[in-house]
């Protein structure tokens, strides 16, 4: 897709057709989602997943300039394969990380229930954990 793709604030529980590469941002928030499948694969800018039902992040993309998935219920944060300059992850009930082939410069977690982090990325810039 060239240019935006803007889905937020339609009460979809699924992202209704597949998408591949997208130009622009990608933006899902305020729906009902469950996972990200269908999501795209690569987001030339942000890709927005706040304020939905999210459990799981099952489709989400590998390349994008920023992941949000705050104000969700994610418990775990499972994401194997992502290159992002921001992965926020804020407002959850996050216990573990599984982060596997994950690179962000900027990490954000604060508001989740975290107790080590073990799973984490090697290597980021900032890390936010505030109330955890």
């Amino acid at each position: 897709v060239h240019g935006k793709v803007d889905l937020s604030l339609l009460g979809l529980e699924k992202i209704p057709v597949p998408f591949g590469h997208i130009s622009g941002s990608f933006d899902v928030r305020c729906n009902q989602l469950k996972n990200l499948v269908n999501g795209p694969i690569t987001v030339l800018g942000d890709y927005r997943a706040t304020d939905n039902e999210l459990i799981s992040l099952k489709g989400h993309p590998i390349k994008c300039r920023n992941f949000n998935v705050s104000l969700n219920k994610l418990k775990k944060l499972n994401i194997n394969n992502l290159t992002c300059h921001q992965l926020i992850a804020s407002h959850n009930q996050i216990q573990s990380l599984n982060l596997r082939k994950v690179k962000c410069k900027e990490l954000y977690l604060a508001n989740n229930s975290l107790t080590n982090l073990i799973g984490s990325p090697d290597n980021v810039s900032i890390l936010v954990l505030d109330n955890n």
